[in-house]
């Protein structure tokens, strides 16, 4: 009894640690290779990635949470999908798209295949998005989204299982609203400015350009419009953090 119920055990850690993403390999050769430092300093290149919310128990259908993030100014956007079907995925990054306040201009996915597939393929193509992917095994290639999946999912909803539609609904309703807007415009972040190794003792030294919160990244960007400048600064003001959170904290209860 004992040897039965520890290996069954084992078998769902395993599926727990090694997690949900199935690489997808059919548009593996057409879709570049994308590793390294970013050079792109504009607005609108982003790396993506999914966060599986099934409670360790990978059986059955259950929600996932989209997270995109601007590599420039570090905006990010979420979104919640039922399974990680090619049309839900695809569905969601056209809502996002939709709700950021610049171009999208690329997109760097990992090797699943909710993203390596033809409907993504298309619709890149079409709206004339660059379409890259990581290294397979690689996760510092997108160390930005790897960081971002805690901080702006796994802090606010935890490692539980959703899997109704009432929750996804309320997921939606959050992600699109009160939690972009508390990211964006109230939660400063840092970004890099250079690695200086000491020859001494061989130890590197990090330092990082001051904190700003992606929406004043945004607005002090060079190539950001008088219009959405103007946009921003008008969002701004209408907002009550305090508010945010309560409403925030309030939906959480709801889910």
């Amino acid at each position: 009894t004992v040897k039965r119920i520890v290996a069954r055990t084992k078998r769902r850690s395993t599926i727990k640690l090694g997690g949900t993403t199935k690489p997808g390999s059919v548009l593996k050769s057409q879709i570049a290779l994308r590793f390294g430092p970013w050079t792109e300093d504009e607005p609108g290149w982003c790396e993506t990635d999914t966060v599986d919310h099934s409670g360790g128990d990978v059986s059955g259908e259950f929600i996932y949470s989209l997270n995109v993030i601007d590599i420039c100014t570090g905006w990010s956007e979420q979104a919640a999908i039922w399974g990680k079907g090619e049309m839900a995925t695809k569905e969601q990054v056209e809502a996002i798209r939709k709700r950021l306040l610049f171009p999208l201009k690329g997109l760097d996915p990992d090797n699943g295949s909710e993203f390596i597939n033809w409907q993504l393929h298309r619709y890149c193509q079409k709206n004339q998005i660059t379409l890259t992917r990581c290294r397979p095994y690689h996760k510092n290639d997108q160390a930005h989204i790897e960081q971002k999946n805690y901080t702006a999912i796994r802090q606010l909803i935890g490692w539980s299982r959703l899997d109704t539609k009432e929750q996804l609904r309320i997921l939606n309703d959050l992600y699109a609203n009160e939690w972009r807007l508390y990211l964006n415009f109230f939660q400063p972040t840092m970004k890099l400015k250079e690695k200086i190794k000491d020859t001494v003792t061989g130890k590197t030294k990090k330092q990082y350009y001051e904190a700003k919160t992606p929406h004043q990244r945004l607005k002090e960007h060079p190539t950001t419009s008088k219009e959405t400048k103007a946009m921003l600064q008008s969002i701004y003001q209408s907002l009550n953090p305090i508010q945010l959170q309560q409403e925030i904290k309030r939906k959480l209860e709801l889910l």
